[in-house]
């Protein structure tokens, strides 16, 4: 399967990894372009950007997903599958580009803790028990259909930065086995509650 990855922070790595590791060929990755941050406002690369960097992988950003140029260029990959982990909202007029449309990894089950900090949630509520989905994007934020649905653990007295790190693991194996199900047409969709 042909595959263009979208994804950012730290979070997106093991996913990527899976990806390379794995028979599907990936076409591109997509990240967030540079910002300036820290004291010195010096412009400082995504994690998934220094990653790719550092094994002499390519990697491209948008601004804007709206723009002509953007869709264009991700028309012309020609993909069966886009797959977003811990990136920002894409348009409809993206999201629908691949044969397959766009997959996402969310570090919940949903629809439990949509949004951009679930991890948090969880362990603020006290939270037992956690997962991750990994869903077919729509136009509405951590909302589209299911296709796979794990549950983990949460040890007591977990720190975020422990339970980040085991969910983004736990997901690239959920993710990359969703990305099988879909190349071998054995897949459904699970509306969410």
């Amino acid at each position: 399967m042909k595959i263009v990855f979208f994804g950012t922070p730290n979070f997106a790595i093991p996913s990527l990894e899976y990806i390379l590791a794995s028979n599907h060929e990936l076409l591109s990755v997509v990240t967030n372009p540079d910002k300036k941050s820290g004291r010195g406002l010096r412009k400082q690369s995504s994690p998934v950007k220094v990653f790719c960097t550092n094994r002499s992988m390519d990697s491209i950003s948008f601004d804007d997903f709206n723009d002509v140029k953007a869709c264009n260029y991700l028309k012309s990959l020609n993909a069966d599958l886009f797959v977003v982990v811990a990136f920002k909202i894409l348009p409809e007029s993206v999201i629908n580009i691949p044969r397959y449309g766009s997959i996402n990894l969310h570090p919940s089950l949903l629809p439990k803790y949509r949004g951009s900090s679930p991890i948090q949630q969880s362990i603020l509520n006290g939270d037992k028990e956690t997962g991750v989905t990994i869903f077919k994007l729509n136009s509405k934020v951590d909302s589209g259909d299911v296709i796979i649905q794990n549950k983990c653990k949460i040890q007591d007295n977990i720190i975020f930065s422990d339970l980040y790190c085991e969910l983004a693991k736990f997901g690239a194996e959920a993710l990359l086995e969703a990305v099988n199900l879909i190349d071998q047409g054995e897949f459904s969709f699970l509306a969410q509650n």
